[in-house]
């Protein structure tokens, strides 16, 4: 786009585009009629259209950069807006990581209460990064992977190296206080919480499985950025960790105040005391009450979930002074015909059909919601085109519903339809052909690995009925806050009214499956193994007579350990316990 009388630019645009082979037609200009002029004559625009075969990605990468060397001269249009669209997400997620590693490392020396033992969780993050974006990239050799599966792997590995290290590292701290260092503290930490974080991550795994169902490139390659990730941050967790913990032994607890190594040594030694234990004691003692008062409260976060709407990616959701988003509020506001972009129809037939063709033409702008129909144009190699105009933006309900009635007309010839609203509509019909498809995969994974982990039926099956409710309030939310358009100038977001299509069935998958990772890993905390005693004779803890592991040993006849064995066995072993008591 640019001004009608900078004939420079003008010619330099026509000439760029017209040498591209990758460019099929040209048009615009002030020379080319009303249609390229804005209604007070001072703006014009010119526009290019590619082969079938070209890669528009690559295509308008270069365009960008070379149409922004012309003086006066504003790109845009549905290749540079997602273009521009990418590379703002790019950015945003750069900042957000850059914010994200000091805030990650102060969570870790407040949750761990040592420096040092602070920093393993960034190693094994930085790892997990770093073999997770090896591998990808040797997928993307012969898979076409988005570009989002970057910052995904980045987000995702930090934050489950926090949630692995604190399973490996709190049980190592536990065994330290039992059994001391040394390769037995190692070997309990690894066969306990080194379990629970190999199921965690096949949990995390059976989310990103259950997205490669779906045809569309962002949702697959979601998918396998988050089986990859998982998998890759479980195998880290679990061979790099040991290593550290064998090297410091009790000097991972180094560079910490005092304080802090009381209020550590306490949470090792007890389980009895502290928030969590009172919290625990309190549900306990009211568990129906709390049970109804939580199912409440997710159902009513949840409530909103009801009205959700999904749209697409325009250049609406730009920020102000992007190009892409100048030209689309330019060529809306100041140019006829520009209200909305165009449904474009395809129809096979010969160039001697013209009539029945535009016959067709004529009965498409008599269907609701149409603003105007471009008359049929002959575009060669037996192709007729039709432009239809809807009376409102390209994502609006109205305009989605227009698509639909355009192909359930009778047509005189083979069409298909095209456009920014078709593609809405095909991506919305892509996803809904899979859901169940995906929700099935990930039910199934779900209950075959809390079975397999825990041996109950229960438990998996209230993990799926907690893991709807908990998805339905987070998504009850985003349509409170991001739909309807609350907090905008708190959070600095435009509402578009609705939620990008693809993003509800990615959060679900994830959520999910952080749902049933949290869920397994309670569980299974719930259920810790009774240790054999080590070869040394030392008695483990579960042998021991106090919380903080002490071997003292009691009288084998002491009456109230008698009175014990009598309550807790049969009358024909009561007597055998007590012959053996008698010959101590």
């Amino acid at each position: 786009m640019m001004d009608a009388d900078n004939s420079d630019a003008v010619s330099q645009v026509r000439g760029a585009l017209r040498t591209d082979s990758n460019v099929a037609q040209v048009v615009g200009g002030p020379g080319e009629g009303k249609t390229f002029l804005s209604t007070d004559g001072t703006t014009t625009y010119v526009a290019a259209f590619y082969h079938d075969d070209a890669n528009a990605e690559t295509t308008t990468e270069h365009f960008s950069e070379e149409l922004a060397q012309i003086n006066g001269v504003t790109t845009g249009g549905i290749g540079p807006a997602f273009q521009q669209v990418g590379e703002q997400i790019e950015k945003d997620l750069v900042k957000a990581e850059l914010i994200a590693f000091p805030l990650l490392f102060l969570v870790a020396l407040w949750v761990f209460r040592s420096a040092v033992v602070a920093l393993l969780p960034l190693l094994v993050g930085g790892l997990t990064i770093v073999v997770s974006l090896s591998i990808l990239r040797e997928i993307n050799e012969f898979l076409d992977i988005s570009i989002f599966a970057l910052n995904l792997v980045t987000g995702l590995g930090l934050g489950l190296a926090i949630d692995y290290s604190l399973f490996l590292v709190s049980r190592y701290r536990e065994e330290l206080e039992r059994t001391g260092p040394g390769a037995e503290a190692i070997r309990r930490t690894v066969a306990t919480a080194g379990r629970t974080v190999a199921f965690s991550a096949a949990t995390v795994a059976g989310a990103g499985v259950a997205l490669l169902v779906f045809p569309l490139r962002f949702l697959y390659s979601m998918g396998i950025g988050v089986a990859l990730v998982s998998l890759v941050s479980a195998a880290v967790s679990l061979l790099v960790l040991p290593a550290p913990f064998a090297v410091l032994g009790t000097r991972i607890n180094a560079l910490a105040p005092r304080s802090w190594h009381r209020a550590r040594e306490a949470e090792s030694r007890a389980e009895s005391a502290g928030f969590w234990y009172q919290l625990s004691q309190f549900v306990m003692r009211y568990p129906l009450r709390i049970a109804l008062a939580g199912t409440a409260l997710l159902l009513a976060l949840g409530a909103p979930f009801l009205g959700i709407k999904l749209t697409g990616v325009d250049a609406t959701v730009l920020p102000e002074g992007a190009s892409a988003r100048t030209v689309d509020s330019t060529l809306r506001s100041d140019f006829v015909g520009f209200e909305s972009s165009p449904i474009i129809i395809a129809a096979k037939a010969p160039e001697s059909d013209g009539t029945e063709i535009q016959l067709y033409a004529d009965r498409l702008s008599r269907l609701d919601h149409v603003a105007t129909v471009v008359p049929a144009q002959f575009a060669g190699d037996g192709i007729w085109r039709i432009d239809v105009i809807p009376d409102a933006r390209a994502l609006d309900e109205s305009s989605l519903d227009l698509v639909k009635d355009i192909r359930a007309q009778d047509a005189p010839a083979s069409i298909l339809v095209s456009g920014q609203s078709a593609e809405q509509v095909d991506q919305v019909s892509s996803i809904g052909n899979r859901l169940l498809l995906a929700i099935g995969i990930l039910a199934i994974f779900t209950l075959v690995t809390l079975f397999m982990m825990t041996g109950s039926v229960i438990l998996p099956i209230k993990a799926l009925i907690m893991n709807v409710m908990t998805i339905s309030a987070t998504f009850g939310i985003l349509v409170l806050i991001f739909q309807d358009g609350r907090l905008e100038g708190l959070l600095d977001y435009t509402s578009q009214g609705a939620l990008e299509s693809t993003q509800p069935v990615f959060l679900f998958a994830v959520a999910f499956g952080l749902s049933t990772d949290y869920a397994s890993s309670c569980s299974r905390g719930s259920r810790k193994p009774v240790m054999p005693v080590p070869p040394t004779g030392k008695p483990s803890h579960s042998a021991s007579s106090g919380p903080g592991g002490s071997s003292r040993r009691r009288p084998c006849c002491s009456p109230s350990r008698l009175a014990r064995s009598r309550l807790r066995t049969s009358s024909s072993s009561r007597n055998l316990a007590s012959v053996r008591r008698l010959r101590c």
